[in-house]
């Protein structure tokens, strides 16, 4: 049997792999949060005691994602949104150790989180760059 969102959903919620699965689900907003919290405290259930299966709960929490979409999503960038026609590109890397940052050199260096980076690591930085 193939193992996709209709299989899971008709698991029993209280099964080990129904909630390994749930956890793994991506947040989309709101609605999913408010569930997600809802569902840990025992108050969906209590709800669902007491209004029955069609409580609402599936048409607020739709409602709340698109309202209050999740600013969180890991949209990796591809490689046309980070590479340039001339040439140039942007480059993302960590500062943690500054023996890794021995390479080449840039135009311009712009460190996010500064307050963070040692002022050796910056030092190594600042030498291979133009501004």
């Amino acid at each position: 049997m193939e193992k996709n969102e209709e299989y899971y959903l008709g698991l029993d919620k209280r099964s080990k792999e129904y909630k390994d699965w749930k956890k793994q689900q991506p947040v989309e907003g709101l609605g999913d949060v408010i569930e997600k919290v809802t569902e840990a405290t025992g108050i969906k259930k209590a709800v669902k005691w007491l209004a029955g299966d069609d409580c609402g709960c599936d048409e607020r929490k739709e409602k709340l994602n698109k309202l209050f979409p999740s600013r969180f999503k890991a949209d990796c960038l591809q490689k046309d949104e980070y590479e340039f026609a001339n040439g140039s590109f942007i480059e993302f890397f960590s500062a943690d150790d500054s023996s890794k940052l021995r390479g080449g050199r840039r135009s311009i260096l712009y460190i996010y989180e500064c307050n963070s980076v040692s002022f050796e690591s910056y030092n190594e930085l600042s030498r291979r760059t133009n501004i």
